[in-house]
């Protein structure tokens, strides 16, 4: 309460209102005309230099003195100006700076009390013990409110501090969250790129390093085959990028998952002479669209990564659901991967794919070939992993790695 406008309204009106209560009541003129002058002086000095208690030590100092002494001299002359107490003790507290002091202006706020008490009344013996029951009483009062009005004060701050600090966590938690999704945007456009874009280009790659040994040969009828191959190719990495690009429209599985891996081998056997057998379980229920995501993208994964390393002849894909839990295996009849090097988005990517629907891969590779197994939910997922699916606008695009 160290706003000096309500401690001028204190010092105004308190003293006044007593007056009016000395005018009223006293019974003898001088007694009266003495509380009223000891009043008087009360806002005639907080005026004068007590309204820079609070930026005077100094000047707190001696008006607190000279408010304990015109309280003691309004009380000797007429005891009703004791209310006067009620504007002491929150000065006391206002102006003390620790608990000490307090307690020792607390005091001495009461032994002003009492003291006009006691030369109002003195010289009646039975009047000492109500006197002393009186300060005690001012006393432990103040001390109690006081007590009660700093803690709530302490509370209060305590609280603003806390929730300065909880916006501050706030703020810094939407930073993060801001950077988390700046993180994760650039992992899954990595893993679309991959995906998608990598695997055209290592066929297209691929594709003319075919057609330029079968020109060497004078082959020129697999040449025209092969360049074929590579304008559908191209056109198609063409739509994929726009599509990335774009990126909003989902992944489209035409006919269920089971066409779309036909497909995907049917376009493999064609880009790269490997067999690719499709065994897929014909009493296999329809599945939520984001796990025919998984698996389509999976399986494209899966033969990129024996196009790229396994030497293989012969890939078989199965495809099989039982109590719930779909089942992808992709064999192939290769060398391993013991026998290449380099670590890529591939295995990686699967799992966290496979990982967005409850799903895991496990890998078992020898020199006689690889075996990846992939497993999931056959359900529903709560988020749908279209969304973070690499994007590929047209149906034919499916099954090309």
């Amino acid at each position: 309460m160290q706003t000096l406008k309500w401690w001028h309204v204190v010092f105004s009106g308190v003293p006044l209102l007593l007056v009016l209560v000395v005018l009223l009541s006293a019974e003898d003129p001088a007694h009266g005309g003495g509380a009223v002058i000891a009043l008087a002086l009360v806002p005639a000095s907080w005026f004068a230099f007590g309204r820079r208690s609070f930026q005077s030590r100094a000047v707190g100092v001696t008006f607190f003195v000279v408010l304990l002494v015109l309280l003691a001299t309004a009380i000797s002359f007429s005891p009703n100006t004791a209310i006067l107490q009620a504007l002491a003790f929150p000065f006391a507290w206002t102006f003390s700076r620790t608990r000490r002091e307090v307690m020792v202006t607390n005091v001495l706020v009461a032994v002003a009390v009492g003291t006009g008490f006691f030369l109002a009344f003195g010289q009646e013996a039975t009047s000492v013990p109500l006197i002393l029951l009186t300060m005690g009483f001012s006393f432990a009062l103040s001390m109690a409110i006081g007590f009660w009005i700093s803690s709530v004060e302490i509370h209060s701050a305590e609280r603003g501090r806390l929730l300065e600090e909880l916006t501050a966590a706030q703020a810094q938690l939407a930073v993060l969250h801001r950077d988390a999704g700046a993180t994760f945007e650039r992992e899954r456009m990595a893993r679309e790129l991959h995906d998608t874009l990598a695997q055209s280009l290592t066929g297209i790659v691929m594709l003319v390093q075919s057609a330029r040994r079968d020109a060497d040969v004078g082959d020129l009828e697999r040449v025209r085959g092969r360049l074929e191959l590579l304008e559908e190719s191209a056109r198609e990495s063409l739509v994929e990028t726009r599509t990335l690009v774009a990126a909003g429209v989902p992944v489209a599985v035409d006919g269920g998952i089971v066409p779309a891996l036909r497909r995907l081998a049917a376009r493999f056997e064609r880009e790269t002479g490997v067999t690719v057998e499709v065994d897929a379980d014909t009493a296999l229920p329809a599945l939520a669209r984001d796990r025919e995501v998984v698996l389509l993208r999976c399986s494209q994964e899966s033969l990129a990564n024996v196009r790229k390393h396994a030497h293989a002849s012969t890939v078989r894909i199965a495809l099989r659901e039982h109590d719930g839990e779909v089942t992808l295996t992709v064999r192939d009849d290769g060398v391993g991967i013991a026998r290449h090097s380099g670590v890529g988005f591939g295995l990686p990517g699967m799992r966290d794919r496979l990982g967005l629907v409850g799903g895991s891969l496990d890998v078992a590779s020898n020199a006689s070939g690889t075996v990846l197994t992939m497993t999931m939910p056959g359900g529903a997922t709560v988020a749908s992993v279209a969304s973070e699916a690499a994007p590929a606008a047209e149906p034919s695009r499916q099954e090309a790695s």
